[in-house]
């Protein structure tokens, strides 16, 4: 399936305001992500799930290093 930019930007503003007006959290998409993904043909939600696991993994032994114990609690939220 062909991304259409325009209709992704359009979805991603409509879902940005109703968000807001409803006090939730705008959800944010990395449309240069999306393109590149398209552009070679990825048409599964497969490879999400592999860039969670592979960030939640790296995370973790970052914490298990100490990494994060001088970084305050927001900047980690962010």
């Amino acid at each position: 399936p062909n991304t259409e930019a325009n209709q992704e930007l359009f979805s991603q503003g409509v879902c940005a305001t109703v968000t807001s007006m409803l006090g939730g959290f705008a959800g944010c998409s990395s449309f240069s992500r999306c393109m590149v993904l398209d552009a070679i043909g990825v048409v599964t939600p497969l490879n999400s799930f592999i860039a969670a696991v592979l960030i939640f993994f790296y995370i973790e032994v970052l914490i298990d290093v100490g990494f994060f114990y001088f970084m305050p609690d927001v900047t980690s939220s962010g």
